[in-house]
């Protein structure tokens, strides 16, 4: 038996790390996550995922999209692409606009489309830098999800979410995404998703990635369970640029 674990890689790319920006700042993150094994059981997964943050006195904007596939002796098992933007109006502000949009598919979920958008609040509830806040949403708007063989579901829906980025002693830090979708037809019809991403200095440039993401639908098939989670870990580079 050969097993190969694809080794994972994120790069990031910030120019200017001050928490009252006078110009547009860039960061950018991406990587990939991979395994691959053959012998008595045959399987290769990936997990590519990148993230935009463009950050402006007058705006801010979050675009972020992970994409999993899995297959198991000849059957895809997994193949689940979310991706989600967040623009934010006069950010600096305590309380400032939200367009927001969740959008994806899931074959491990059955669903075989799904959009989620509208427009709200954000609230800083806590903000000190780039990677130590806590900001709070709240939204109306449109929600379209279909299932398959089943008709769509098309209704108002409200969603809710938390970001945060927080130190942890000199050295760790964490981050944490709560997010929650809510039908206004058929109250059953909601969900949330969980993450928590520890990052750990190891080197100048070079940090432990650990990762641990739980996804709840309340609505979903019999043979499909409502909670389901997953664990991720590996090896994030990172470098940083700045301009005056």
């Amino acid at each position: 038996m050969l097993s190969l674990l694809l080794s994972i890689c994120s790069s990031s790319l910030l120019a200017q790390t001050s928490s009252q920006p006078t110009g547009l700042q860039l960061k950018g993150e991406w990587g990939l996550r991979g395994r691959w094994q053959t012998g008595n059981l045959s399987q290769i997964g990936i997990n590519p995922y990148g993230r935009l943050t463009l950050m402006h006195p007058t705006y801010r904007s979050e675009w972020q999209v992970s994409y999993q596939y899995m297959n198991v002796s000849g059957f895809t098992v997994i193949s689940d692409l979310w991706a989600n933007g967040f623009h934010a109006i006069s950010p600096q502000k305590r309380l400032h606009p939200l367009l927001a949009i969740y959008t994806g598919f899931a074959k491990s979920y059955k669903i075989t489309e799904s959009l989620v958008t509208g427009a709200g609040a954000e609230l800083n509830l806590y903000q000190q830098s780039p990677m130590n806040f806590v900001r709070a949403h709240l939204f109306g708007g449109y929600m379209h999800v279909q299932f398959e063989q089943e008709s769509p579901h098309t209704a108002l829906a409200v969603g809710t979410g938390i970001r945060s980025a927080f130190p942890l002693g000199k050295r760790i830090q964490l981050l944490w995404d709560f997010d929650t979708y809510h039908s206004t037809k058929e109250t059953a019809f909601w969900g949330a998703n969980n993450r928590l991403v520890l990052l750990y200095p190891l080197f100048k440039g070079l940090s432990l990635n650990l990762s641990h993401t739980i996804i709840f639908n309340n609505k979903t098939f019999p043979d499909l369970k409502k909670t389901n989670s997953l664990m991720q870990f590996g090896i994030q580079i990172t470098h940083f640029s700045s301009k005056s």
